[in-house]
Formats: structure tokens, sequence, C-alpha cells
């Protein structure tokens, strides 16, 4: 009924709800600024298509050495192998790595969205959110992706705030008036 009356409002485009699960287009120029970064960092080549997710990456241990380039020693115990439980294992310890560096739970992925490609553009945020921690620890880059905020943190006193409180609801009032 509500889909019916909303047809008719917006002219028949409304289809439903989009879903949550909708998978996101990762851009071909976005998977070669991230394998050029770790290139750069690591020293190796990396394929710059979703190989670089499907088969670089799988294992765990470029991300393990990423780390371990930006801030020495934080990843221990990864190892290269084919085994499963072994790469599951490498990525888990990455993404521990990821949160003793400071990166919140926010930009932080599960191991299946990288191992089974779940959520690849999920994988993709964390590296740039990682090289954006990065310049926070001093290390001298190179660097991808958005540069982190610096903080602005501001003081009020609470005679400021009551004004701006007083403000806010006088104006609030007078929209809601007419």
């Amino acid at each position: 009924m509500a889909m019916e009356k909303a047809n008719q409002q917006y002219g028949g485009d409304v289809t439903g709800y989009q879903s949550i699960t909708k998978k996101k287009e990762i851009e071909p120029e976005r998977l070669v600024q991230i394998s050029n970064f770790l290139s750069e960092i690591l020293g190796e080549t990396f394929s710059k298509d979703m190989d670089l997710i499907k088969v670089d990456l799988k294992d765990g241990t470029v991300l393990c050495r990423l780390v371990n380039a930006i801030q020495p020693n934080t990843c221990k115990g990864f190892k290269t192998s084919k085994v499963v439980f072994v790469c599951r294992s490498n990525i888990q310890i990455y993404i521990e790595a990821c949160r003793k560096v400071g990166m919140a739970e926010l930009f932080l992925f599960e191991t299946r969205d990288l191992f089974d490609v779940q959520r690849p553009w999920a994988v993709l945020d964390n590296i740039e959110r990682l090289s954006g921690i990065s310049r926070k620890l001093g290390f001298q880059g190179p660097f991808v992706g958005p540069k982190l905020a610096d903080e602005n943190k501001r003081n009020f006193t609470q005679e400021q705030l009551h004004e701006a409180n007083k403000k806010m609801m006088d104006e609030s009032f007078k929209a809601h008036k007419k």
C-alpha cells in the first residue's frame, strides 16, 4: 500500500528499499593507486586489477609487511603459506596490528572480506586509512588516500553554551511558528 502511494506521488519510480548488501563497484584507478602505494613501500610489483585483492593480498602477509614498514615490529608471527587457516590467521594478525596503531573499529574489515573477497572495498578503505594514520606516526611516505583531519578541539564556557542553546531554541520556535 505504501509503495503504491509512493509510486503515485513520485511518478512510478519507487521500486523499494535499497539493499544494504548491494555490492559497491571498485574503481580501477583506485586499485592502481593502492598497488603503486604498496609497490613503493615494499619494493615489489603488485597486480593493478582485482588480482591485487584476490591473489596478492589474500594470504595477509603483504598487509603485515606493510604495517611493519610503517611501524616496525607491529605484526609478529605471520608466515607465508597457502593453508587456509594460516592465511586467515595472518589477516587477523594484520587487523590486530591496525588496532595497535590506533585505527578505529569502523575502518577495520573482517577476515572474510579479504580472504573470501566479500567486501573488497572495505580492504581498500582500510589500507587508505592506514596510510593516513601512518602520517601521524611519523612515517615519511609515500601515502595513498585522503589525509586525516587534525583535531580542532574547542573549549566553550558554560555561558557561551547557554547562549548558543537559547539562540537555537528561539530560532527553532520562530521557524515552527510560521
